[in-house]
């Protein structure tokens, strides 16, 4: 584990869907895909594109897009260009599928945050219509009661977080399981998110215990 380790795996995370980000580009012939003489731009160059995005933005932004393009090319029978009215058709199918509270503004952001890189014209991009932002905002309202309200994480109770505890720093305690339960420990004490532990590499895993009693 340690920084390096974590450092490398979020390198990677990054260049993974940094390279992955230009394929929708690609499906809807966007215009930054050519040079201005006509050329077209490599995948390396379009990288830059996304460079200063968080992964994690990445991997939901193209997994959504991703989604709504697949639906318009069976919608469309293959051809990609759309306009508002497919993307409230989208949305309207989301809504009765009752995909979840977050669904409908997501497909709206992703649209927008892809947009942005496309290089249409103002008027071309969809976002620019009120009617799309205030759909998915009017149907995220009514999710709720359809599908279940959103709920808080949840919080380790005080007769969970003492077993945890004392297995960190019990010597007949399982490599596997004291890895566990100082992985959970530090997660809920630190209030880290998941990309904040992805270099956590646990077939690297070795006991420490004085590593292991200063964290808990």
């Amino acid at each position: 584990g340690g920084p390096d380790a974590r450092k490398k795996a979020e390198k990677e995370f990054h260049d993974l869907w940094s390279g992955k980000a230009p394929e929708p580009l690609k499906l809807v012939e966007a215009p930054v895909l050519r040079a201005p003489g006509g050329a077209q731009r490599d995948d390396k160059v379009l990288r830059h594109l996304f460079a200063k995005r968080r992964a994690s933005t990445l991997r939901a932004r193209t997994r959504v897009y991703g989604g709504f393009l697949g639906w318009l090319r069976l919608r469309r029978d293959g051809k990609m260009n759309y306009d508002s009215t497919d993307v409230l058709a989208y949305l309207t199918d989301l809504y009765e599928e009752k995909r979840g509270v977050s669904a409908p503004r997501s497909v709206v952001y992703a649209i927008m945050f892809f947009e942005r890189f496309e290089g249409k014209p103002d008027k071309d991009q969809v976002y620019h219509d009120p009617l799309v932002l205030a759909t998915a905002e009017s149907m995220e309202a009514d999710l709720p009661r359809a599908g279940g309200a959103r709920t808080e994480a949840v919080r380790y109770p005080f007769l969970v977080v003492v077993p945890r505890g004392l297995a960190v720093v019990e010597a007949s305690t399982k490599l596997r399981d004291t890895l566990l339960c100082g992985y959970n420990l530090t997660k809920a004490w630190a209030c880290l998110r998941y990309d904040d532990t992805r270099g956590v590499c646990p077939h690297k895993g070795s006991r420490r215990r004085s590593t292991l009693r200063a964290t808990t």
